[in-house]
């Protein structure tokens, strides 16, 4: 009778074990998959040392970031791809400020970005003219209130996240 229960005991212990051997790699698996989670922050940058007024865009996750998507907004209308130089730039139109005045870039679909990156979305040009000081300062004003943007991106792992510049948000879809 007593061999019968330590032999229940053992089998309790083991199952027990195992279970949570089980429940250890799942909350592992979790951990990796949020560990190597992009995280994008993008903020307006007023930088009196070197004249550089700008929207930039950083990956302050501890993994990549892939790009499926980036959607521009002025006012609540989209912005058409439909000029060669990009979504910013035809904001920068919209907008009514010189493009002359700016350095436009953005991230395209299917580009990683690595941990660490920033890349500038909307710059001050530095050989720009004088007239431009005003729509450098209209910038700062309408990156408040008039321009927007959604990135919507993918991490190693498949997951997808969507980050809004007028909430400062990312949240996972």
């Amino acid at each position: 009778m007593e061999e019968k229960n330590l032999n229940r005991a053992t089998t309790i212990i083991a199952l027990c074990a195992l279970g949570l051997t089980f429940w250890q790699g799942h909350i592992q698996l979790k951990h990796n998959y949020k560990s190597l989670e992009p995280r994008i922050n993008s903020y307006l940058k007023v930088e009196g040392k070197n004249q550089k007024i700008g929207i930039y865009l950083i990956n302050n996750g501890l993994g990549p970031a892939y790009i499926e998507n980036l959607q521009v907004t002025v006012d609540g209308e989209p912005i058409k791809d439909e000029g060669e130089w990009g979504k910013f730039y035809e904001a920068l139109l919209k907008l009514k400020l010189s493009p002359t005045c700016f350095t436009v870039g953005g991230p395209r679909k299917n580009d990683s970005f690595s941990v660490g990156d920033e890349i500038f979305l909307i710059e001050s040009n530095n050989n720009s003219e004088k007239h431009c000081a005003l729509d450098n300062l209209l910038l700062v004003k309408y990156a408040k209130n008039r321009l927007n943007f959604t990135i919507k991106t993918k991490s190693i792992y498949d997951e997808k996240f969507e980050y809004q510049y007028q909430g400062n948000i990312q949240k996972q879809l």
